[in-house]
């Protein structure tokens, strides 16, 4: 059961395919720039966008992706490129596919060198021209992903990381007959940043791992151990030795260690470049395991990693608490992120606020309770499900009962249940903390005596009173032959037809101002230096019962 202010978010998104269908749009045009050779006229650079079809999202996650080809053939639309895309856009990701400049000498490294650059410099033109549409294409900008395969490897590579110009090739600069390439961040879209969330690259390689460094982005690295056609540690492309040598995903992965770049690395020792199975970018006839069983679920989890909200429970995550009571629970706030809180026993729980990261409820049952929270941040990524504990524990219930054992002395008798400690008001103005307590009262009157406890756990009972009436003239027995001067002043004069064993007189304070064994059936009291009033006598008659009575000194 769940309680939220919208229950419109689904927390497979980005997770598992939750959109049918997927509308593409092929051939935009992002750009433009010079071709390979002279006389160097501009070509369009175009792409392939994809978007969940039905998805109301206006915050989107986007990766772009580039081909296989060597920087010679390819296409953004071959097998693995569409489905890669699709896939990502049924999970409620924008994705799309570009077109990159092509064509170099084989037989010149320089070439070599400057064909790359043209791809690193469309790859960044790429990622601009969706920052600069980020609206048409309802993408949130702060999640930009750029992945590449083989080729497309070495492109998302410098995407990620080349961002000095002291890190361009010399070649690149040109000379002669050859012109200068530019900055790899200029061209098309120059408003905006070319910087992205993180990198996915599958067999790719670098030409200078030094261009990793300690604030790049994440890093996904998919590479085979023996693969034929990029180095999986260092050489030259296709065993070539005219195209320059490069660092592959062990020496990628080395530097991003050592400069703590975060990084997921996965290894194949199978024998293939394109661990997907296909033939530059082209199923025969269909996908591999690898591409299902490792690529494809192995960069969802990298991406939705970044993406997540990473959200942190403030409150205890076990609380104890007692029946009746209220309490807030707490987790971290996310800025513009929405939380959706399920909890079981709803019927017996009251929901009192409820304001995005913390909710207030009551438990007017005793149990064990699981609270759980998800938060969904701007772009509707659902974070780790968190789990709350609360244990409801019962009250303790007071109860007493009373007994008059000597006129003003009162037995307090404790009939509690599941108390442990305990807090006495016998309504006089004193207090105890026994279990069973005695009081003595100082004069007549009606006292409300109130008892509260409370358990091991914490929890306080209500309050139980009862009226305690102190009367000590009603106790009196006046049939045992007793007969005294009161009033009196100077002196009491006591009479009674036998011994009474022990007497005793209190003032209205409670304390003793007489006391004695009688063995005579006649007592004399000098009361000279007592205070004028009331006192009280008690003695035990011929049955060995203690009685009282109000005497009085004038």
């Amino acid at each position: 059961m769940s309680y939220s202010l919208s229950q419109n978010y689904d927390p497979n998104r980005y997770l598992t395919p939750i959109f049918p269908s997927v509308l593409i749009t092929n051939n935009v045009i992002y750009g433009s720039a010079p071709g390979w050779v002279w006389p160097y006229f501009n070509e369009d650079l175009t792409l392939n966008v994809n978007v969940p079809d039905n998805d109301n999202n206006q915050k989107r996650p986007l990766i772009i992706f580039a081909h296989s080809g060597g920087f010679l053939n390819g296409s953004k639309d071959v097998d693995n490129m569409i489905a890669i895309c699709d896939s990502f856009a049924q999970k409620g990701f924008v994705t799309a596919t570009i077109d990159y400049r092509k064509g170099f000498n084989p037989l010149d490294d320089e070439s070599a060198e400057r064909a790359v650059y043209r791809g690193i410099q469309d790859g960044k033109t790429a990622v601009r021209y969706f920052k600069t549409n980020a609206s048409l294409y309802d993408i949130d900008t702060n999640y930009v992903f750029f992945g590449g395969m083989s080729a497309g490897g070495f492109i998302a590579l410098h995407v990620g990381y080349m961002d000095k110009e002291s890190e361009r090739p010399l070649s690149t600069f040109g000379g002669g007959t050859v012109n200068d390439l530019g900055c790899s961040d200029c061209g098309n879209h120059t408003n905006v940043s070319s910087s992205i969330r993180g990198v996915l690259d599958f067999w790719g390689a670098v030409q200078d791992t030094s261009i990793i460094e300690s604030n790049g982005p994440p890093l996904q690295i998919i590479h085979g151990e023996n693969d034929p056609t990029v180095p999986f540690i260092y050489g030259n492309p296709f065993g070539a030795p005219t195209i320059p040598s490069v660092y592959g995903a062990q020496n990628i992965k080395i530097r991003c260690d050592n400069v703590g770049v975060q990084n997921n690395y996965i290894t194949s020792t199978g024998p293939l470049h394109m661990l997907d199975g296909s033939d530059n970018g082209t199923w025969n006839p269909e996908p591999n395991s690898f591409w299902s069983d490792t690529l494809l679920p192995k960069t969802t989890d990298f991406i939705y990693q970044l993406i997540k909200p990473n959200t942190t429970i403030i409150s205890p995550q076990i609380t104890n608490l007692c029946l009746g009571d209220n309490n807030v629970f707490e987790v971290s706030m996310g800025i513009n992120s929405h939380y959706v809180w399920g909890y079981d026993n709803l019927n017996i729980t009251e929901v009192i606020n409820l304001n995005e990261n913390t909710i207030e409820l009551s438990f007017p049952n005793v149990g064990l309770y699981s609270l759980k929270v998800v938060e969904f941040n701007p772009i509707l990524c659902a974070g780790d499900t968190l789990e709350l504990i609360i244990n409801i524990q019962d009250l303790p219930i007071a109860n007493f009962t009373t007994s008059i054992t000597n006129g003003f002395d009162v037995s307090f008798d404790n009939n509690s249940l599941n108390g442990n400690t305990y807090y006495w008001d016998f309504g006089d103005g004193t207090i105890s903390i026994d279990e069973s307590p005695m009081h003595t009262y100082s004069q007549d009157g009606e006292y409300i005596a109130t008892l509260s406890t409370t358990s091991n756990e914490g929890c306080t009972s209500t309050s139980f009173s009862e009226t305690i009436s102190i009367n000590t003239v009603q106790l009196l027995d006046f049939q045992i032959g007793l007969v005294l001067n009161s009033p009196f002043y100077e002196r009491l004069s006591i009479t009674y037809e036998s011994p009474l064993g022990q007497i005793k007189i209190y003032s209205t304070d409670g304390k003793i101002v007489f006391s004695d064994n009688v063995t005579s059936n006649e007592t004399l009291i000098n009361t000279f230096d007592w205070y004028r009033g009331i006192y009280i006598l008690s003695f035990t008659d011929k049955n060995g019962l203690s009685k009282q009575r109000k005497i009085n000194k004038l």
